[in-house]
């Protein structure tokens, strides 16, 4: 189960994406998804991260975010947040008309598929 972090307030919420209960932000920005990203249990900085399905320490993240809650001053890695910020931006990239032409065929090929065999039938 994702456990995330609001960046402006440091309370728990469930997706980095989602617009927090107690202070509101909703993060619409790139570096507010990203920095919530960061600040969840769902971060995947790599191939070997994700095949291992390494999940960010939540004692790491509640320490994070109670840095927050207490007004202090914090500085997300740079390296990190780097990473996360070019897989948003290539995520990004993928058009809704991209996924659509790539998409039809595995929608086309079976309804013509089932339309012989319905004509074959009868």
């Amino acid at each position: 189960m994702t456990k995330a972090f609001c960046i402006s307030c440091g309370a728990e919420k469930q997706s980095p994406h989602k617009k927090c209960s107690a202070c509101g932000l909703l993060p619409r920005k790139k570096s507010d998804i990203v920095k919530s990203v960061w600040l969840s249990t769902d971060r995947c900085l790599s191939t070997k991260e994700l095949e291992a399905n390494f999940s960010s320490s939540l004692e790491e993240l509640q320490s994070f975010a109670s840095n927050i809650k207490n007004g202090k001053h914090v500085t997300y890695p740079e390296n990190e947040i780097g990473v996360l910020t070019k897989q948003f931006e290539a995520v990004s990239e993928v058009s809704w008309l991209k996924v659509i032409l790539v998409g039809m065929p595995f929608v086309i090929i079976p309804i013509i598929a089932l339309a012989l065999f319905i004509y074959k039938t009868f």
